[in-house]
């Protein structure tokens, strides 16, 4: 046989073995008995895979397009070791090219902390302009994107017209341009990428972080405490309207007992209708005294009573305590008796709201885990953490990470609680000791800090953290109107 037809027969040979190789082997984590389906791999591609890191969301940039595996590393470098994500893997046949079979699936064990599967979709376009096109049905996960992307500099266009019938409420894709993608190489040619050697710029880092921080939001908490009486009774719709831009989860709401019943019940059924919860706020640091525990109890079934008066969607889901003896002169004078009084007037007051059928909470210092503390009662907080259903701390610093930061004063509590129970309380009122508060820095700065918080704790993998929760509203609308 001639060389030429011996280097056909080869040719010929790689083919066939490399398609053979492709169609037997997939990830473990994927189901066989799913559909399957076809993309065509204009790659030097090997396999489609799921890797499953138990979440139930999806970064997926392995849709049929030139620049196939650029978006399938980028959805890995998005994923981080939190969520899911499909992945290419090279094959070692160059210009090769062929229908390479995958397998679309359910995630086999998500998590149980998140409800709904979420799929977000990369992919790259044709476009002389550098930004992004968001699509899909998700409008809260649309609004982070676009939120985080547009705080690091990028432009960013919302695609309404792309949602149609057939779109699941989960999904969101993004369509960079090219013109976005060349940023985000060296040298400005995707051509260039080649396996094995460092390609992305410090662009492409920032682009990643974003959608990052996107995802650690959506999948934890937002919720803010709400003191005034004026954004119920003046301008209630703005208050709905504001909360639900920021996608606010848990609203708790100061109670006045003499307010009418019809502001609370307008209040919150808007709420209510835009998927956000109610908790009737209150507390005095007398509360901590066990001569003023039947003061706590009262309170909570002033609002039981309200809540059978009006309609479901306008009743309080919960209590939220603020009591705080630690204020009151008797504490300088005799700690560990305040401190005695303080566990057993809460272990009353929280059963009872419990009793009542209430979501139960409270606002807790984060000094609780400190010697002056557990030398009295050694496991108050943990006692705390243990027997509400959350706990709010007051973590307020205006540094997300390192020594006397936000991170380090709530650690103790979000590592103790082994399901997320623990919100890390940021404020943004102005304090008289600077380092306190966030009240002097920009909301942009705000937002990074906080992003921080959730990233320190989610890559962490501390299952106790439950979310952000914002002192004040009215500190906070002010912070954004600046």
């Amino acid at each position: 046989m001639r060389g030429q037809d011996k280097n056909k027969v080869l040719f010929l040979l790689i083919i066939i073995v490399s398609f053979c190789i492709q169609f037997t082997i997939f990830s473990p984590t994927v189901s066989q008995a799913q559909p399957e389906t076809f993309a065509s791999c204009m790659v030097e591609c090997h396999e489609f895979s799921l890797v499953n890191n138990q979440s139930s969301t999806t970064v997926d940039g392995t849709k049929e397009e030139a620049f196939l595996s650029f978006t399938s590393m980028m959805s890995k470098d998005i994923s981080g070791g939190l969520y899911n994500y499909y992945t290419v893997q090279q094959d070692p046949t160059p210009y090769v090219y062929y229908e390479t079979p995958t397998l679309v699936t359910e995630l086999s064990q998500p998590s149980s902390k998140e409800n709904t599967k979420t799929n977000l979709s990369l992919q790259i376009d044709s476009g002389n302009e550098a930004e992004t096109i968001i699509s899909g049905a998700n409008t809260k996960l649309k609004a982070l994107i676009e939120k985080n992307l547009q705080l690091h500099g990028f432009t960013v266009k919302q695609n309404a017209d792309s949602v149609t019938e057939t779109s699941t409420d989960s999904n969101v894709e993004l369509r960079m341009t090219k013109s976005q993608s060349e940023a985000f190489v060296q040298g400005g040619s995707m051509e260039s990428i080649k396996d094995g050697y460092s390609f992305e710029t410090e662009t492409y880092y920032t682009y990643v972080q974003a959608l990052q921080d996107a995802l650690n939001e959506y999948h934890t908490q937002k919720n803010v405490w709400l003191w005034e009486r004026s954004p119920i009774t003046e301008n209630p719709d703005e208050t709905i309207e504001f909360l639900f831009d920021h996608q606010v989860d848990h609203i708790y709401l100061h109670y006045k007992p003499a307010l009418e019943e019809s502001v609370y019940a307008y209040f919150i059924k808007q709420a209510t209708a835009n998927n956000m919860k109610v908790h009737a706020l209150m507390g005095s640091p007398k509360w901590g005294l066990e001569a003023y525990t039947k003061h706590a109890v009262k309170r909570v079934d002033m609002v039981k009573g309200y809540n059978a008066n009006v309609e479901k969607d306008e009743q309080f889901v919960g209590i939220h305590f603020d009591v705080e003896p630690y204020t009151l002169d008797q504490w300088d004078k005799d700690r560990a008796n305040v401190l005695t009084q303080w566990w057993s007037s809460a272990e009353r007051y929280i059963t009872h709201a419990k009793d009542a059928g209430f979501i139960v909470g409270s606002a807790l210092p984060f000094w609780t885990d400190n010697k002056k503390v557990t030398d009295v009662k050694e496991n108050f907080f943990k006692d705390m953490v243990d027997i509400q259903d959350y706990v709010s701390i007051m973590a307020y610093r205006d540094t997300a990470l390192g020594s006397n930061s936000i991170t380090s004063l709530a650690n103790s509590e979000v590592l103790y609680a082994n399901s997320p129970k623990v919100e890390v309380g940021v404020e943004l009122n102005p304090y008289e000791i600077d380092y306190v508060s966030f009240a002097n820095h920009s909301n942009a700065e705000i937002q990074k800090q906080v992003s921080l918080v959730r990233r320190y704790f989610m890559e962490d993998q501390a299952e106790g953290f439950k979310g952000i929760t914002m002192q004040s509203y009215s500190a906070w609308k002010k912070k954004e109107e600046e």
